[in-house]
């Protein structure tokens, strides 16, 4: 898997098409973000249940993360182009099966640790003067849905 061959063909797309919102699911979450970076045609971002790909600016991202034997590093990018996300809304979809609490189901587990991510990467944007929402179904009500 190259991710940047997303990047750029994404990326390209919204060149052709112009100003757009940037729909992402799952992985390829961490690719929209770079995309966002690099093309101001990237207006607003909806990402349904991303992956931990999230970025962060370089000197402020969460610590490297253990799971089931891989090791997370949350890829870091200059502030100036973390900044690029923070001039954009982005509003970020999780459902529910996703424990509180650590988790023997490495599926499970997997999934808690991403969400954890998120919210320190709303946190990040955030704090930096962005616009990110993060709605965890099951906290608003809304069961049964992963």
């Amino acid at each position: 898997y190259n991710a940047q061959v997303n990047i750029d063909a994404v990326s390209s797309l919204f060149n052709k098409i112009g100003q757009g919102i940037l729909v992402t699911h799952s992985q390829s979450g961490g690719p929209g973000w770079r995309t966002a970076i690099i093309n101001n045609n990237v207006k607003a971002i909806a990402s349904f249940e991303p992956g931990g790909d999230f970025v962060f600016p370089e000197g402020a991202a969460p610590d490297t993360i253990k799971l089931f034997g891989r090791t997370i590093v949350p890829p870091r990018v200059p502030m100036a182009d973390f900044m690029k996300l923070a001039k954009i809304p982005i509003i970020i979809y999780y459902g529910d099966n996703i424990p509180e609490q650590h988790s023997a189901n490495p599926g499970q587990e997997q999934w808690r640790v991403f969400l954890s991510v998120a919210k320190q990467f709303r946190d990040a944007v955030n704090s930096r003067g962005g616009d990110v929402t993060l709605i965890h179904l099951p906290e608003i009500g809304i069961k049964g849905n992963t």
